[in-house]
């Protein structure tokens, strides 16, 4: 009787991901209940499911780990129906909505109970069944926040509902998942927010809308500084040591890591800004252009394929020339294109320059600092020039920004691991895939 209340009634003994099979039974009960209509009810039931098969998880769990040998076995998926109730709950179920948020949350939460971004993975340390049931409590509340806004903002353009121009927060929550995941991946985040922005009738190009993005990207850069907090920490003291140990000689530039390093980020921004100033109109007319955002995407990727195959990463800031900062920076600012990923481009110029995985990774997110900043403050003056922003605009910039920042600090954390351990290449991959894709639809529409 124990072996089939833990498996979900046998699901877990299915080959192939018995997780997944095991969330078939939340998907089961979510449409039971969502099929009366009533949202209230619907509610009631997902959450009297959720308590009965999490009371369960933490009851049976010693069992089951003592039974099967190990923690958290694959037969056990009362967890994953436990999760997935939790990606559901309070979901839209009005018409077809139910199918839709069904479905939605399936994926979404399967994605999330792979990955297990943080704090999923450390809450598996938990002691009996505490440790099986609470990383998927975590997976589906992240499911959740995603499927909230996937739902609410994507669904109503698939049925052909005329959506209002102005950001609502479900369509800022998406739009902040997709800056923090892009940001730090060397995919383009502004291709990806252009194409979405595009996709659900809003204005790529506006004020509004380039103020949205760049507030986005302040939440990744403060994701920044929360990962190199203790580098961003050694370089400050570096700089503020340095005069006195070097005096304001060339010793000051050639032995002080900080001021080097500070001295390069200035050099790299000099081109960045230069070029912003001369081409920024023109760059953001092409915010609305899908078949150049889909040429840069291939771009961006022939790139990460050259630096993967031509980069030979060798030297440290020590020996990396104000040369190449001048070239990082002057691809950071090509990467004001929508489709030209700036931590792609800048990364991969400065492997082709030499630079070491670990210290392209470090400069490049070091360099977009004063850009974001900058930009930042531009279009904000811009904005309130034109109109005073209303209470909405603020709460859908501060609820795309909380997303961005927290997803961005996962995405970070990818990013570098994938820097020392794994290629480039991949990404690449996926951008010519989705660039072929989008020259493929537009030309055939």
């Amino acid at each position: 009787m124990r072996k089939l209340i833990v498996s979900a009634g046998g699901l877990g003994y299915l080959p192939i991901a018995p997780g997944t099979w095991g969330s078939f039974a939340g998907v089961i009960i979510f449409l039971l209940a969502g099929s009366s209509g009533s949202v209230l009810l619907t509610s009631v039931v997902v959450l009297v499911a959720l308590a009965v098969f999490s009371v369960l998880n933490v009851v049976l769990g010693p069992w089951a780990n003592s039974h099967y040998g190990c923690k958290d076995p694959s037969p056990v998926v009362i967890d994953e129906v436990a999760g997935y109730l939790v990606a559901v709950l309070l979901l839209p179920i009005d018409g077809v909505n139910l199918y839709y948020s069904a479905a939605c949350a399936f994926f979404v939460f399967r994605f999330f109970d792979i990955l297990k971004p943080p704090p999923a993975r450390g809450l598996e340390r938990l002691p009996a069944g505490w440790g099986i049931l609470a990383d998927d409590l975590a997976a589906g509340l992240y499911a959740n926040l995603l499927c909230q806004c996937l739902v609410r903002a994507v669904v109503p353009v698939l049925l052909g509902a005329s959506l209002p121009a102005a950001l609502s927060i479900p369509q800022a929550g998406l739009l902040g998942f997709l800056q923090g995941l892009a940001e730090f991946l060397p995919i383009s985040s502004s291709g990806h927010l252009a194409l979405t922005q595009k996709y659900l009738n809003l204005s790529p190009g506006s004020h509004e809308m380039l103020l949205f993005d760049l507030s986005i990207h302040v939440a990744t850069l403060a994701a920044v500084l929360v990962v190199f907090a203790h580098p961003f920490r050694s370089m400050l003291h570096s700089i503020f040591r340095a005069p006195g140990r070097y005096g304001f000689s060339r010793e000051l530039f050639t032995k002080s890591v900080g001021f080097r390093l500070l001295g390069l980020t200035l050099l790299a921004c000099l081109p960045t800004a230069a070029i912003y100033f001369a081409f920024s109109d023109r760059f953001e007319a092409m915010f609305n252009q899908h078949l150049v955002i889909a040429g840069c995407f291939l771009a961006t990727g022939l790139l990460i394929f050259l630096a993967e195959r031509l980069g030979h990463p060798r030297r440290t800031l020590r020996d990396f020339s104000p040369w190449a900062a001048l070239l990082i920076g002057l691809a950071q600012g090509l990467a004001l294109m929508p489709g030209l990923s700036r931590s792609g481009l800048t990364i991969c110029v400065a492997l082709l320059c030499g630079l070491k995985r670990g210290w392209a990774g470090r400069f490049s997110f070091l360099i977009a600092a004063p850009v974001i900043l900058g930009g930042f403050a531009l279009h904000l003056f811009a904005v309130m020039d034109e109109r005073p922003l209303n209470i909405s605009d603020w709460s859908a910039i501060i609820v795309g920004s909380l997303v961005a920042f927290f997803v961005g600090l996962w995405a970070l954390r990818v990013l570098l691991k994938t820097l020392h351990h794994a290629r480039l290449i991949y990404f690449a991959v996926y951008l010519w895939i989705i660039g072929s894709a989008i020259i493929v639809t537009n030309l055939l529409s």
